[in-house]
């Protein structure tokens, strides 16, 4: 009986690797794949964290209410707001990332006990109030509290470790303005973007006091009065978003 190979069989096929003209297709196909895949992936990464952003606001906003109610329906101060929040969040295990969204432009180093926080609080209705022994305004003042941003992304100082200003308060004519001064129409009109007297603001990190971080796809994360969050897109900011009374 014959032991060699049949044959109708050869040693060589079927173990025939790709050409050098082949593997470039492949290289390319998979190239133009990534390409069309990525700016989606990176899409909705942005807003997975804009997600958890918002859920960071609305523990925040929950946390300040909370606060109010246990004294005398009044805010706490703006200045470390976040130590006096800490016995009112869900959980004191999350008090070190509550305070930062995840679209921060740069995480804050944390210097000894401080707690990171990229996120702004209004400059009126958490500014030390004498009167009511150096706490902030109360919660039940603005006018339009589904509207009044209370806290929001805040641009982060590089000459404070990354951590954001404490305040938005600029243009001062607009926080500490009142409705009286102002007709529907202006209320309802969105304000520009742009660095100046009418403006809410540059989005970039900077070392000026107070405004917004419009860090979430080109919106500010916001928490309003009445404790619920959203995104605001820029250039849609309205006098009624930082006029409480």
């Amino acid at each position: 009986m014959a032991t060699g190979p049949h044959p109708l069989f050869h040693p060589g096929w079927g173990r025939r690797g790709f050409t050098l003209l082949e593997l470039l297709a492949v290289l390319t196909v998979i190239t133009i794949l990534v390409a069309l895949v990525a700016p989606s992936m990176a899409r909705a990464l942005q807003s997975a964290r804009a997600t958890d952003s918002l859920g960071n606001l609305r523990q925040i906003g929950s946390a300040l209410v909370l606060f109010a109610a246990e004294h005398e329906g009044r805010l706490p101060n703006g200045d470390g707001y976040e130590y006096a929040l800490r016995d009112y969040l869900h959980s004191s295990l999350n008090i070190r990332t509550v305070f930062i969204s995840q679209n921060a432009d740069k995480n804050p180093r944390v210097q000894g006990s401080v707690i990171p926080i990229t996120y702004s609080v209004h400059g009126t209705m958490l500014a030390t109030n004498p009167a009511s022994g150096g706490l902030g305004q109360l919660v039940s003042a603005p006018r339009r509290p589904a509207r009044l941003i209370l806290v929001a992304d805040g641009n982060q100082a590089p000459n404070n470790f990354w951590q954001a200003n404490h305040r938005f308060q600029n243009p001062s004519e607009y926080v500490y303005g009142s409705y009286a001064q102002f007709t529907e129409e202006q209320l309802k009109t969105p304000l520009d973007g742009s660095w100046g007297g009418r403006g809410v603001g540059p989005d970039q990190a900077s070392p000026n006091a107070g405004w917004f971080r419009y860090c979430n796809n080109g919106a500010v994360a916001g928490s309003m009065t009445d404790g619920h969050a959203e995104l605001i897109p820029k250039g849609q900011v309205r006098a009624e978003n930082l006029v409480p009374f």
